[in-house]
């Protein structure tokens, strides 16, 4: 027996928009995590590996995930520090590219995670944010990159 509430709801979703919604989590339940940038590097490539994963176990293809670092400056988290870095599953170039990132961003802040998911069917991004520090100022910059990815429209996949 199916239950009439998933019917009129989310099964009228795709499975991509279902699972990056599963995947948000809770705001309440973020838990500040002070990570120096190779720690964050490492968690992002693990985090872009597992997400990759659970795409594929639903027939779903792992380069439709996305997952970015966004870094700011050291004394004000409020001012992003560069582009955010994107992580993609199965990088043939993780290696250097991750202590590229590592170099690159030395000085900098990490302070979460942009997890995009691409709805193919309703040609949309999904995204949410994970954030590591909970000041009022990196939440703000990372709601705001949030929302600027999710208006993104001409977007190019293989």
């Amino acid at each position: 027996m199916v239950n009439p509430g998933y019917k009129a709801g989310i099964k009228q979703h795709t499975k991509a928009e279902r699972l990056a919604w599963a995947w948000k989590g809770a705001q309440k339940n973020a838990v500040e995590r002070r990570l120096n940038p190779m720690q964050a590097v490492i968690e992002a490539r693990k985090l872009s590996e597992s997400l990759g994963d659970k795409l594929a176990a639903k027939q779903i293809n792992r380069k439709d995930v996305g997952v970015y670092l966004v870094f700011a400056e050291q004394g004000d988290l409020g001012k992003l520090a560069g582009t955010p870095v994107l992580f993609k599953s199965q990088d043939p170039s993780a290696d250097s590219s991750d202590l590229t990132t590592v170099r690159d961003h030395f000085k900098h802040v990490p302070i979460g995670y942009l997890v995009a998911v691409l709805n193919r069917k309703g040609k949309k991004f999904i995204v949410h944010a994970r954030p590591l520090r909970l000041e009022d100022s990196a939440l703000r910059l990372l709601e705001s990159l949030v929302t600027e990815t999710s208006k993104l429209k001409d977007w190019r996949v293989n």
